[in-house]
C-alpha cells in the first residue's frame, strides 16, 4: 500500500466538481447552492448530510500511511528488514524487538562486522549503510517497481560501506580524534594486558590468530582463538588476531588495554599511523576499535 497527500488546488477542484453535480441540472448551467459544502460535510447527527470533506480526508489518508510505516516498522520491525539485519555480518546477533530508531545510534554503533568484510566503525559506521539501501530498496519498490532480495540489499550496503571507506584513504583529517596511547609507565590500575600472537600457513592460505588476557600481576582472564581463510600473509594473521582480540576486550568491558605482540611491523603502523597496503582494511579496523577504548597501548 502507498498514499500520498493530493494538492489543496486539486482537492479545490473535486469538492467544486461533487457541489456542481449535487446542485446543476445541465453541464454548463450553474445554480445557486442553498447550503453551504461546509455543512453538508458535517455528519447527519450534527446536521449535516454526511459528504466527504476531500482535504480532511486526504490529511487522513497520508496520517494513516505514516503510521502504517512508522521508522521502526520500515528499518527493524518488517519481514523483510528483518531479513536483511540477520544477514550482516556483526559479531552479534540483534535482538530487533528492542531497537527503537531514535535509541539505536547507542546500540548499534558498537557493532562490529566480522572479517572478511573489511569494514569496521570509521566516520559513518555499518548500520548506517545497512538502513540507507533498505530505504533504498523502499523506493525502487514504490516509485519503479522494481524489487531487491535481502542478500542483494545487504551486499548492497556491505559493498557502499567499503567503498567509502577506501576512498577516505587520501583524505586528510588533523581534527579526527586518534586513539589515545598510554605511557606504559603510568598505566591505569585497572589496565588488562592482551597478549595476542598469528600463524599462517602457506599451502591453506589459512591464519591461525590467538590471544590471551591477564591482569598486570599475570593472573590469567580469558583467552580466545580462531581460524581464518583466505589470508595472504603472516603479517595479516598478526592483524586478525589483535582485531580479534579488541573485539572480544569490548565485549568483556576491559577498557584500560595493553596490547603486547611480537609483530614490529605492525606494532609500529599501529603506533605511528603508517598505511600498509595489504593490511590496510584490518588497520582502519584496529584503529577504530581503539577509539572505543578508555585507555589503549601497542
Amino acid at each position: 500500500m502507498s498514499c500520498f497527500k493530493i494538492p489543496v488546488s486539486l482537492c479545490k477542484r473535486i469538492q467544486s466538481a461533487l457541489t456542481r453535480f449535487w446542485w446543476d441540472q445541465t453541464p454548463g448551467t450553474q445554480k445557486m447552492s442553498w447550503t453551504s459544502w461546509t455543512k453538508m460535510t458535517k455528519s447527519k447527527s450534527s446536521g449535516g448530510l454526511g459528504f466527504c470533506d476531500i482535504q480532511s480526508f486526504d490529511a487522513l489518508l497520508a496520517k494513516l500511511s505514516w503510521e502504517l510505516e512508522t521508522t521502526d516498522h520500515l528499518f527493524f520491525c518488517c519481514d523483510y528488514a528483518q531479513k536483511v539485519w540477520s544477514l550482516a555480518p556483526f559479531g552479534k546477533t540483534l535482538d530487533l524487538s528492542l531497537i527503537h530508531f531514535k535509541a539505536s545510534i547507542n546500540v548499534l554503533k558498537r557493532l562490529v562486522c566480522l572479517p572478511p568484510s573489511g569494514i569496521s566503525y570509521g566516520p559513518l559506521f555499518p548500520w548506517i549503510w545497512i538502513c540507507w539501501t533498505i530505504w533504498s530498496a523502499r523506493n525502487y519498490h514504490i516509485f519503479e517497481d522494481r524489487s531487491f532480495t535481502p542478500e542483494d540489499t545487504n551486499l548492497k550496503a556491505i559493498q557502499d560501506a567499503r567503498e567509502w571507506q577506501e576512498a577516505q584513504v587520501l583524505e586528510k583529517k588533523p581534527h579526527q580524534a586518534r586513539p589515545r596511547p598510554t605511557n606504559h609507565r603510568s598505566l591505569h590500575p585497572n589496565t588488562v594486558v592482551c597478549f595476542t600472537d598469528g600463524a599462517w600457513k602457506q599451502e591453506t592460505a589459512i591464519a591461525g590468530a590467538g590471544w590471551i588476557f591477564t591482569k598486570r600481576e599475570g593472573i590469567k582472564l580469558d583467552s580466545g582463538s580462531l581460524a581464518e581463510p583466505f589470508a595472504s600473509s603472516p603479517l595479516k594473521a598478526e592483524a586478525i588476531a589483535i582485531r580479534s582480540a579488541l573485539v572480544q576486550a569490548l565485549e568483556k568491558n576491559f577498557l584500560h588495554l595493553q596490547v603486547k605482540s611480537d609483530a614490529k611491523d605492525l606494532i609500529r603502523a599501529l603506533t605511528s599511523q603508517e598505511k600498509i597496503k595489504e593490511i590496510y582494511g584490518l588497520l582502519f579496523d584496529i584503529q577504530s576499535l581503539a577509539k572505543l577504548f578508555t585507555s589503549i597501548s601497542f
